[in-house]
């Protein structure tokens, strides 16, 4: 869908953007307001819980007091930039791209392949098949013809006349007329996902009806199903099987994702200026140097996602520069295919941006990990290097020297802290807390 770098780019545009806006991002109410940042109810406790098991008064207060001396370090980070600096905001993008992932699929779409191919994996097939190969970007009225002579194929096998010997006369490819049609035993994801799905649902002697993959239409027969040698593989090793495919799997998730975006964000689409797009485009869409004309706005709405606009122009500027070898569609059918990839794309990286907001729990791991890194920074710069620095004496008191040091830099940077930034604690808010 897009490359690394790409996503990386638009992860660091939101993550600038949501550093801009709010820190918490959420619509609980403010329990903390430590110098320049509300922290809500929610994040309290979600850290608290962490920590603690039991929600008591003691555990509270003196949790609290911990976590009011943790936001202060940060509030001073904050204050000097550190979230600003390049390498910071290069680590963030690239956790926050691990982080994204697991939310940017259609979950019950990719489980469902899972548990489809530990089954699958679990057996090996052996299967005998006739291939009629198609050319990619072939006509329609080809792909009519060969599912043709693919039924009368199999018509023939059915009256009787041996698979074998129609494989060496029918099948066009070299390897299986050299080999009768019998590719050996396999096992899932080691053939196109369509056709491993047809023989895997076949039973034994089965004839199938015409099968069509990337390469044309296949007429298989099952010869035998057996227990699989190797070890069983696991849900994650599974999962990643899957993506490295990149076969009709993970097209089939990442439609079913866009069709579930597309009830979250009230996904509206306007067809009519999508029309408007089609009459005035010529043959240049194959090359993606089709010119708009100039005496258009092409200002009109071409949807909706989450009411916000997304126009004509928008989506010429995405046509622009999408190449294609195979001219099987027509002009219209051609740009109708790039308008669905445009709405893939749009919706995915509206829900992106939007993760902070929808998922809470996306929200405070992400907030977790920047806070980690900031204090650590900090911590550093306050502590660490200071107390390396001011330690002197013979080098078997050194370490020593440096513990105490960093113990007592620690205690006057706190000091310091409560007496150079304001906190101010919702008592009715931590009221309520307590008697949960």
């Amino acid at each position: 869908m897009y490359s690394k770098w790409n996503q990386i780019f638009l992860f660091v545009l939101f993550f600038l953007f949501i550093a801009a806006e709010s820190y918490g991002g959420s619509n609980d109410v403010v329990l903390l307001i430590v110098h320049d940042r509300e922290i809500t109810m929610d994040e309290f406790l979600y850290n608290f819980h962490k920590s603690n098991k039991v929600l008591n008064q003691q555990n509270i207060d003196e949790f609290l007091e911990l976590f009011v001396n943790f936001q202060l370090k940060l509030a001073q980070a904050r204050e000097a930039g550190i979230h600003h600096n390049i390498g910071f905001i290069n680590e963030m993008t690239e956790y926050r791209l691990l982080l994204a992932a697991p939310y940017l699929t259609h979950r019950e779409k990719e489980q469902e392949f899972v548990r489809e191919a530990i089954e699958r994996l679990a057996f090996e097939v052996n299967a005998s098949h006739i291939i009629l190969k198609l050319e990619p970007g072939v006509s329609p009225e080809d792909t009519l013809k060969a599912y043709t002579q693919a039924i009368q194929i199999r018509n023939r096998i059915m009256d009787g006349e041996p698979f074998e010997q129609l494989a060496l006369a029918t099948s066009g490819d070299h390897k299986i007329v050299r080999d009768s049609g019998k590719p050996g035993y396999f096992t899932a994801f080691q053939t196109v996902y369509s056709f491993e799905s047809a023989v895997y649902n076949m039973n034994s002697e089965e004839i199938s009806m015409p099968v069509r993959s990337n390469f044309g239409y296949h007429i298989i027969r099952l010869n035998d199903k057996r227990k699989a040698m190797g070890e069983i593989k696991n849900e994650q090793e599974v999962k990643e099987l899957i993506y490295d495919a990149k076969d009709e799997r993970t097209q089939m998730i990442e439609n079913a994702f866009v069709e579930k975006l597309k009830i979250d964000w009230s996904f509206v689409e306007n067809l009519d200026a999508l029309e408007i797009i089609n009459k005035l485009a010529d043959e240049r869409v194959y090359e993606g140097n089709w010119i708009a004309p100039a005496n258009h706005s092409f200002d009109e709405p071409l949807f909706y996602i989450d009411g916000k606009r997304v126009y004509q122009k928008d989506f010429i500027s995405f046509m622009s520069g999408q190449e294609t070898l195979y001219r099987n569609l027509s002009v219209s059918e051609y740009i109708f295919s790039l308008y669905q990839k445009f709405v893939s794309s749009r919706l995915i990286t509206y829900e992106n941006y939007k993760l902070d907001e929808k998922y809470p729990e996306f929200r405070f791991q992400l907030q977790e990990y920047r806070d980690a890194m900031l204090l650590l920074a900090i911590t550093r710069q306050k502590v660490w290097s200071k107390a390396e620095s001011d330690s002197v004496g013979i080098k078997e008191a050194h370490d020593v020297i440096i513990a105490d040091n960093q113990i007592y830099l620690m205690k006057n940077w706190v000091d310091e802290l409560r007496s150079t930034y304001n906190v101010q604690i919702n008592e009715a808010v931590l009221s309520s807390i307590n008697k949960k």
